[in-house]
């Protein structure tokens, strides 16, 4: 009886330490959740199409990665955005890998980040009743910084330059172009 009681304790005591290994955000085995969204509404005659219409836009990018050794991660991210104007309306979606090095210690409290990564991208748009869908890939490299609220949330400013080539779904048509985007959103840091 006495050996069960010693199994399971040093059972408990390695399984514990196997999930609550990790010290500080960055660390091995550390799970980063981000998100960072906007919503953009502009009128007026600056902005307005020549039926004054205005134009609205929202964006939504959500990421997970997992620390396979300090300070080095991999995950995975994606990216909707819908855009609308008048009779002009379209929307984004693209997912896929991501890699990046954030920089930090147990003691730190801003872990400044770099990521890259490759993205399957789908856009599609409407105009005047005519649709359009394209699709292709993107690559990105990025860059950011977590400011770390309490030990496991962090406010995020982030910003990535994104190339983008698309071809038309059902044509030899292809299109490329460039995003430079700068966000704020949160951060869940799980260690």
């Amino acid at each position: 009886m006495k050996s069960k009681h010693v199994s399971l304790i040093l059972a408990f005591l390695v399984i514990g330490n196997f999930v609550w290994a990790q010290e500080y955000a960055v660390d091995k085995k550390a799970i980063m959740i981000s998100g960072v969204a906007s919503f953009n509404s502009q009128s007026g005659e600056l902005f307005e199409d020549s039926e004054n219409n205005k134009a609205t836009t929202f964006n939504l990018s959500p990421s997970v990665n997992y620390f396979l050794v300090k300070n080095f991660f991999a995950g995975g991210g994606m990216t909707f955005n819908s855009e609308t104007q008048g009779d002009y309306k379209s929307s984004t979606l693209a997912f896929g890998p991501q890699v990046g090095y954030a920089f930090g210690k147990a003691e730190s409290n801003v872990f400044p980040y770099i990521d890259f990564g490759l993205r399957c991208y789908f856009f599609g748009y409407d105009y005047n009743g005519n649709t359009y869908n394209l699709m292709g890939s993107s690559s990105f490299v990025g860059a950011g910084i977590i400011f770390a609220l309490k030990s496991h949330i962090g406010i995020t400013l982030e910003g990535n330059y994104n190339m983008v080539d698309l071809e038309e779904k059902d044509g030899d048509v292809t299109y490329s172009g460039n995003t430079f985007t700068i966000g704020i959103g949160i951060t869940g840091l799980f260690f």
